[in-house]
């Protein structure tokens, strides 16, 4: 049985001034909110076209409700959507969201092979996921055939009631990935993935972790200051305070979130040193892979 997951994608509408503020003071409002517009919608189609999560999408305020299906609907990526909670903390937003989630999975369920028809339609022509920021930023108006690193999962007849959540500017997020961290979660209470920042790009738990007091509580995030370097190292602390069971940092491979134009560039250079001359990255193989193989040898 594929372990039964529900993955929480956080996401703005794309509107100059409000959407990447900290890229557009470099690049401009309207170059930044297009960047994030296309980064946004390649995440909508990895989420959507994961087999073994049902996607849904938090937006910022119910008054985005709408234009979010819409967004949505043309890019061919249907999900349910939620606002999210009105609340000033980021830790106490993305657990409202997950518990919410939970709660109404598998009352608005979304058949895996209508979701794969419907993603595949909308599949990123590649270089697609790049967009031309600025006359300021010429090297960042190339587009990149970026390779991403390949993490499936083959969980067997292991299965788990779990959530995840993710934000909507990291490119190189995939569902290979979020099928690793879902696989992880067969033999874990959580996972992260790692940023390249110090902070966590994909958090997953499963339910009955999630349901916990201390974790309903806040506990997870005590002592935590986001958008800071040690974002990533506390959260794990934390759950070892609190008795969770983590799975390995390395479970999942470290990505870039794109905050700034610095992290732009960076994110470019890393594609073109793990591509050289187009060429893909030898496959890699996750936990999951490596611990079916050895099964499978024995």
């Amino acid at each position: 049985m594929v372990p039964e997951a529900v993955l929480v994608v956080f996401a703005k509408l794309p509107v100059p001034g409000r959407a990447k503020t900290r890229l557009a003071s470099t690049v401009g409002a309207e170059a930044a909110a297009h960047f994030y517009k296309l980064c946004a919608q390649l995440i909508f189609y990895e989420a959507h076209s994961c087999d073994v999560a049902q996607a849904m999408l938090c937006c910022s305020t119910s008054e985005e409700v709408e234009d979010m299906q819409q967004w949505l609907s043309k890019n061919n990526t249907p999900m349910v959507v939620s606002p999210q909670l009105q609340a000033p903390d980021l830790g106490q937003r993305m657990l409202a969201a997950m518990t919410h989630a939970a709660g109404i999975a598998k009352s608005q369920p979304i058949a895996p092979a209508a979701r794969t028809a419907a993603s595949q339609q909308a599949a990123p022509a590649a270089g697609q996921h790049v967009a031309t920021v600025d006359r300021n930023a010429a090297a960042i108006g190339a587009a990149t055939t970026c390779s991403r690193a390949v993490y499936a999962c083959n969980c067997g007849s292991t299965s788990c009631a779990a959530v995840l959540v993710v934000g909507t500017d990291i490119p190189d997020l995939s569902a290979a990935v979020i099928n690793a961290a879902v696989c992880a979660l067969a033999h874990y209470d959580m996972v992260l993935g790692p940023a390249r920042d110090g902070g966590f790009y994909l958090l997953g738990l499963r339910v009955q972790t999630l349901l916990t007091a201390d974790v309903q509580a806040g506990k997870l995030f005590e002592g935590v200051t986001w958008s800071t370097a040690s974002v990533l190292q506390r959260t794990a602390a934390a759950a070892v305070q609190l008795d969770v069971k983590l799975a390995p940092l390395d479970t999942l491979p470290i990505l870039r979130d794109i905050d700034t134009l610095v992290d732009l560039r960076s994110w470019l250079a890393d594609c073109q040193v793990r591509v050289p001359n187009g060429e893909q990255q030898q496959q890699q193989h996750s936990p999951c892979q490596q611990r079916q193989q050895q099964q499978q040898q024995q």
